[in-house]
């Protein structure tokens, strides 16, 4: 970081257990790499399984956002990351293993669906207007994309739970509206 103070995040590659076989979502964030600075894959997001967070970064950026819990923080952090004009990297040269097993469950899909929702809704390189247009395609294709594992009467039970969810957050635009006036600021 100290070599790279133009990174706010730099993340090393992430292994299965077998340590030889990239992550599954981690191949897809690596393949969105937009260039290379050194042995940094500059990429617009990673998760946050194993980050190095700069001190300027911190002070710039400032914290999570304490309306994610546990989904949605990294992806939230990194749009605004990118915003305050600090890049994010991938270290090539160093590995860890992300020991998981990524498994469907219809509850927690439900809340990390909430949570995308929600991200793109606090997306402060995006405007505000568009930012509800894409999270209302989101309301209509997240059960879409679930429904080849959970079938139709699941998925329409999750198009409804979206649905209010989007509703409360068209009610609460104020508050939307203020936490992305925030996230703007430095720190």
């Amino acid at each position: 970081m100290e070599n790279n103070q133009n990174f706010g995040i730099v993340s090393p590659m992430h292994y299965v257990a077998d340590e030889l076989t990239l992550d599954e979502n981690f191949k897809t964030y690596y393949s969105r790499r937009t260039g290379l600075d050194g042995n940094l894959a500059i990429v617009p997001f990673v998760n946050a399984a194993a980050w190095m967070v700069s001190r300027q970064c911190f002070e710039k950026v400032g914290m999570f956002e304490p309306y994610f819990s546990h989904y949605g923080e990294d992806r939230n952090y990194c749009e605004r990351v990118t915003y305050h004009k600090l890049k994010i990297g991938i270290d090539e040269d160093s590995r860890i293993v992300h020991d998981r097993t990524i498994v469907r469950n219809f509850a927690k899909d439900t809340i990390q669906s909430k949570y995308k929702i929600l991200t793109t809704l606090l997306n402060i390189n995006k405007p505000l207007a568009g930012s509800y247009i894409v999270a209302l395609k989101e309301v209509i294709g997240l059960p879409k994309y679930f429904s080849k594992a959970y079938g139709t009467k699941k998925s329409t039970k999750l198009f409804f739970s979206l649905a209010g969810y989007y509703a409360q957050m068209l009610a609460a635009v104020g508050t939307v509206t203020r936490i992305r006036k925030n996230s703007k600021r430095n720190g």
